[in-house]
């Protein structure tokens, strides 16, 4: 799964007044989502 793909569409979903994020849940507890959100944030050194 391409996460900065899917940060850009939730970033554009979100500005639309009309979107409605049925299946939101699905999306966030992906164990691919979750395992490449990990790694993003463990091989992060800080600011």
């Amino acid at each position: 799964m391409d996460v900065d793909k899917m940060q850009t569409k939730l970033a554009v979903w979100a500005k639309d007044p009309d979107f409605r994020f049925d299946d939101i849940y699905n999306l966030l507890y992906d164990r691919d989502w979750l395992r490449r959100a990990y790694q993003s944030v463990a091989a992060n050194s800080g600011a």
